[in-house]
């Protein structure tokens, strides 16, 4: 199953294990390259074991991809809008969407599928 960044629930991408850059990274994703309608935050963590969590800011459901393929951690950097990603739990599922949008809002983006 092809990944689609802007319906995460579509299907897990297949996981391999590739190079871990040092960093956490946030973006804001929708439909097509870089919209000004968005509904999904992500956060990378690209280090050791590799995750990317997802955050519905519309629907407020959540996940976790666990060693997310780096194809599609590419098409979410080419694709999102990138944001402040702070230090933070991302079990805290109501600050995260709280987060998203209020991202959102400072980048002058719309939410919305």
């Amino acid at each position: 199953m092809t990944f689609d960044p802007a319906n995460p629930k579509t299907g897990k991408p297949n996981t391999t294990s590739g190079s871990k850059p040092k960093k956490k990274i946030a973006f804001l994703v929708g439909t097509g390259k870089r919209p000004e309608k968005i509904h999904i935050l992500y956060l990378l963590n690209l280090f050791r074991g590799q995750s990317m969590y997802w955050f519905d800011l519309v629907n407020e459901e959540h996940d976790c991809i666990s060693r997310p393929d780096p194809v599609n951690v590419e098409t979410i950097k080419e694709i999102g809008h990138s944001c402040d990603r702070p230090e933070r739990q991302v079990t805290d599922v109501p600050f995260w969407i709280a987060h998203g949008r209020r991202e959102a809002n400072r980048l002058g983006l719309t939410i919305g599928k």
